[in-house]
C-alpha cells in the first residue's frame, strides 16, 4: 500500500487488478476447454476410424488372411484327388517315373550287349538310343 493513494483509489486499484485476474482466468479456462474439446473430438474420430477398420477386416478379411485363404485353397487343390493341380501332379509324376523306367531299360539293354562294356561305351549307347527316341 502506497501512502499517496487515496483509500478509494486503492480500492479501485484492487478491484481493477481483480478484474484483470478474473479476465485472465476466463481466457485461460476458455483456452483449456477449447483444447479439451479438440482433443476429445480427435479421440472420438480416431475411435470411429478404428471401429471402421475392425469392421472392414471382419467383413472382408485382412489382406494377410485373404492371402492365407488363397494359399490354403491352392494347397487343397494340389492334395485333393480330382482337382486340376492334383491331376496335373499325378500326370507329371507318371511321366517322370515312365522316363526313369525307359532310361533304366535302355541302360540295361546297352549293358547287355555282347562283350565287355565300359561305362563310357554304355553312356554312348544310352545317349544314342535316347536321341533316336527323341527323333520319333
Amino acid at each position: 500500500m502506497t501512502a499517496d493513494l487515496h483509500p478509494d483509489a486503492e480500492l479501485e486499484h484492487r478491484v481493477g487488478r481483480a478484474e484483470l485476474w478474473k479476465r485472465r482466468l476466463i481466457v485461460f479456462i476458455a483456452v483449456a476447454v477449447t483444447c479439451l474439446f479438440i482433443l476429445l473430438s480427435y479421440v472420438i474420430a480416431r475411435q470411429g476410424q478404428t471401429i471402421e477398420e475392425i469392421r472392414a477386416t471382419q467383413q472382408d478379411g485382412s489382406p494377410s488372411s485373404r492371402r492365407l485363404i488363397t494359399l490354403s485353397n491352392l494347397i487343397a487343390d494340389c492334395v485333393t484327388p480330382g482337382r486340376p493341380c492334383y491331376d496335373d501332379g499325378q500326370k507329371r509324376t507318371a511321366n517322370a517315373v515312365g522316363s526313369i523306367n525307359e532310361i533304366t531299360a535302355i541302360t540295361v539293354a546297352c549293358g547287355d550287349l555282347p562283350g565287355e562294356q565300359t561305362v563310357a561305351q554304355i553312356r554312348a549307347c544310352v545317349t544314342k538310343q535316347l536321341d533316336e527316341l527323341a527323333q520319333k
